[in-house]
């Protein structure tokens, strides 16, 4: 009845493992807690928790039994927040001595919200919160929350409806469609690549936007 965690991307054959005693069902709201005392709110945000091949969500929710033991998976590409973890994981030891360790759970769940700690919270927080792009999410996520819905699977890529085309559309240059998406959307894409989608998905912007979208950069 106990959970494993093992820190990986941070090199080494053996990756540092850190365990914790616990019995039941457990989710990520309550396994990203346990960082909290070395890592902020926005660091943890970066962290990918991952469990028998699926990175963990808000929706997922593991069940400890008391004959088993879980494994789960800490990732992040963040160097700074790989650092930290490394001092709780290794005890501050050398990265190339894993320490194994047992640790309380009611240890790591306390975070310290010393006076310094909460300025540098707040600070992050208002730094995000003053950019533009975030105020406008913001905005909408206050006054029509449910259109975040509409858009997510516009950029969550994933395999389109296989549909049969006509052959002439090959030949259709979709000119309309192109100005739509590039100066009506703003995608800043070669004219040449979103003729090729127009022209897979024979002009429907629908699908078209759909597998643009998650590759704009």
């Amino acid at each position: 009845m106990s959970i494993i965690f093992k820190l990986i991307g941070c090199g080494g054959v053996n990756p540092p493992e850190l365990k914790i005693s616990f019995l039941g069902n457990i989710g990520l709201k309550d396994i990203q807690p346990m960082f909290k005392p070395i890592l902020d709110d926005t660091e943890i945000s970066n962290i990918k928790f991952i469990s028998n091949h699926i990175t963990l969500t808000d929706s997922t929710i593991i069940e400890i039994q008391s004959d088993k033991v879980c494994t789960i998976y800490v990732f992040t590409t963040i160097d700074e927040t790989k650092e930290k973890l490394l001092k709780l994981f290794n005890n501050e030891q050398p990265q190339s001595k894993p320490h194994h360790k047992n640790i309380d759970v009611e240890e790591i769940k306390k975070p310290v919200l010393d006076n310094e700690t909460v300025i540098k919270i707040n600070k992050k927080t208002i730094e995000l919160f003053n950019k533009p792009n975030f105020k406008v999410l913001l905005n909408i996520w206050l006054n029509d929350p449910s259109i975040f819905n509409d858009f997510f699977p516009y950029i969550n890529k994933g395999d389109i409806v296989n549909i049969d085309i006509p052959e002439e559309s090959r030949d259709k240059m979709f000119e309309d469609e192109i100005k739509y998406l590039t100066e009506e959307l703003g995608i800043k894409k070669n004219p040449d690549i979103l003729r090729e989608v127009l022209r897979k998905y024979n002009g429907v912007l629908n699908f078209t936007i759909r597998e643009i979208l998650p590759s704009v950069e």
